[in-house]
């Protein structure tokens, strides 16, 4: 799906709009602090070492690999080996555990324990790109796994250094829709308001707008939150519409991102007969047992 929402590194900004494959969010001010608890487990350090390719993986298995991604013309800032996007998947990803009593998204990590951050220059102009509209995401896609990014094991989280007109980011949405990449457009412009002003990885224990969004695509793009939820938003598919605060909500009302599922009753840890939970996911760390993929996998 897509994501629209904006803010400064630690105040969010938004209200979704619907479309095809994306879920685009209008801006709207709601202070707020995504906070991770203080003795929250680390996420694995940096690689300042380029790589165009998908490195020797330290673990198998199911796992979310991220990509530094740059448009044919676009400027290249080095992010995959400057720290950024080491500090915004450190900031997400510990969120979550703290958010899952430990338990993990699997990311893709070097021997080592450094992330695996691959940069990939794309063959189309920011402004081909752009001209897609609601589907950056969906060209995104097409053009990485035209390179290779296709493993079936693999979701691809990628951080595209260009342009959209339309949203901030998106990911496989509604969560029926098959497809392996959620993206975060680091200068995309939504409602008028400019995404390039959300800080990547300010800080690597304080997740800001683009962290925090980009995870909530990554869950979209594992299927969630499914139709079977109590508290689904019937107009909005794939998100809660009773919780401003919840990682997956949209509606009327400001986005404030403080906990995921806190009352375990729609997608994470329910215990809802025959509905899909992401606790369960094969994507976390430790594997759960009878993991679940993806329908689409």
């Amino acid at each position: 799906m897509a994501v629209v929402k904006r803010s400064t590194a630690i105040t969010f900004m938004t209200l979704l709009g619907l479309v095809a494959g994306c879920d685009a969010e209008t801006p709207r001010v709601a202070a707020t602090t995504a906070t991770i608890p203080a003795g929250a487990s680390p996420s694995p350090i940096s690689s300042s070492v380029r790589s165009t390719v998908d490195r020797p993986d330290a673990q198998s298995g199911y796992q979310i690999h991220i990509i530094y991604a740059v448009p044919e013309d676009g400027t290249d800032r080095a992010m995959d080996t400057d720290g950024s996007i080491a500090r915004s998947v450190h900031a997400f990803s510990t969120w979550f555990a703290a958010q899952a009593g430990g338990r993990r998204i699997r990311v893709d990590e070097l021997f080592g324990g450094a992330i695996d951050v691959t940069f990939v220059r794309l063959s189309a102009t920011d402004s081909a790109i752009a001209a897609k509209g609601a589907y950056v995401r969906t060209v995104l896609e097409t053009q990485l796994r035209e390179l290779g990014f296709a493993q079936p094991n693999k979701l691809y989280a990628v951080y595209y250094d260009g342009s959209s007109t339309y949203a901030c980011g998106g990911g496989a949405y509604p969560p029926s829709l098959a497809g392996h990449v959620a993206a975060m457009y680091l200068h995309g412009v939504s409602a008028g308001s400019d995404c390039a002003q959300q800080l990547v990885g300010a800080s690597a224990n304080q997740p800001g707008y683009i962290d925090i969004a980009m995870l909530h695509e990554i869950v979209h793009t594992l299927g969630f939150v499914a139709t079977c939820a109590p508290d689904i938003n019937v107009l909005r598919d794939g998100h809660v519409g009773n919780d401003p605060a919840d990682l997956m909500y949209r509606g009327d009302k400001p986005w404030q991102p403080l906990h995921m599922d806190p009352s375990h009753s729609n997608y994470f840890d329910h215990h809802i007969s025959n509905c899909r939970d992401l606790a369960h996911s094969a994507f976390l760390d430790p594997l759960p047992p009878g993991a679940e993929l993806p329908l689409r996998w």
